[in-house]
């Protein structure tokens, strides 16, 4: 439901997304949802805690390294995205949103 509030930008998603981190405190995706709601309302450093969570506990998940590189394009930390960035990019074909991937990179060089 908060990753839902979310696409909708729809007020309530960080206490829905709290609510369910609070009952599951170690399940990846839910952190990752954590993460990218407190994003959205500007809350970098509690964003980059959960999402480097959720990337720690399911570190094949690539969408959670993209939305980490998210995080550290939103904090001004280019260094770190770039870093996060290139190890999506050397997945080549494994990770189907190479297109996202691939325009991020471009917009840190420009």
């Amino acid at each position: 439901l908060a990753w839902l509030m979310l696409q909708q930008k729809k007020e309530g998603a960080v206490a829905m997304a709290a609510s369910a981190v609070a009952l599951a405190p170690k399940h990846p995706a839910i952190l990752d949802t954590y993460a990218m709601t407190l994003k959205e309302e500007k809350k970098l450093p509690e964003a980059l805690v959960a999402e480097k969570k959720a990337v720690a506990l399911a570190p094949d998940m690539p969408q959670f390294k993209l939305n980490l590189a998210k995080i550290h394009l939103a904090m001004g930390d280019t260094a770190q995205a770039k870093k996060e960035l290139d190890a999506l990019s050397k997945l080549g074909g494994a990770y189907g949103n190479q297109a996202e991937v691939a325009a991020m990179m471009k917009a840190l060089t420009q």
